[in-house]
């Protein structure tokens, strides 16, 4: 909303899935998707603005818990994770004792975890504790910590690439 304002934009934000959201902005309906991860295939359709901020990783479980100490504590446990989301990918890839199981939405990997049919979720801390606080308060908890192989912790906007002077308003 910062950057928007000092630009003299008045945004739309737009609430979906995430695979509705990329679509969307693969087909030109959105110009802007301010928090994204890099990967290297998103550079086909998109610009990365310079990194605006690095992300803290948490473990998300139940408040009963208290076996789950750090990433090492996850060796056979099952752990939800957004489809296609890169992180999904790097845990699949770094950590191949974790037994992934992926979901839809964020709502749905907490009420997994609320219900115990997952045991944990790995998110950006903020995007947790804004669940948590909202839905779970007091069943959920979020307070471990991680740091991953292969992770980068750094988030940016993606621009269309038809919009190469946005990138540079958003950068400057």
């Amino acid at each position: 909303k910062i950057i928007t304002k000092k630009l003299g934009f008045n945004p739309i934000f737009i609430t979906k899935k995430w695979g509705e959201l990329e679509k969307d902005f693969k087909d030109g309906k959105i110009d802007l998707l301010p928090v994204i991860s890099y990967n290297k295939k998103r550079e086909e359709y998109l610009f990365f603005t310079n990194s605006h901020i690095e992300q803290i990783l948490s473990i998300t479980m139940r408040s009963s818990r208290n076996d789950i100490f750090s990433i090492n504590d996850l060796s056979n446990k099952k752990i939800g994770m957004m489809k296609n989301w890169n992180l999904t990918k790097i845990l699949k890839k770094e950590y191949p004792d974790m037994n992934i199981i992926e979901f839809d939405s964020l709502n749905d990997i907490f009420d997994a975890i609320q219900s115990g049919f997952i045991d944990v979720t790995i998110q950006n801390n903020i995007l947790s504790n804004y669940f948590i606080n909202k839905n779970y308060y007091g069943t959920l908890k979020s307070n471990v910590n991680v740091t991953l192989k292969g992770f980068n912790p750094n988030l940016y906007m993606g621009v269309r690439k038809d919009l190469p002077m946005l990138l540079g308003l958003i950068n400057k």
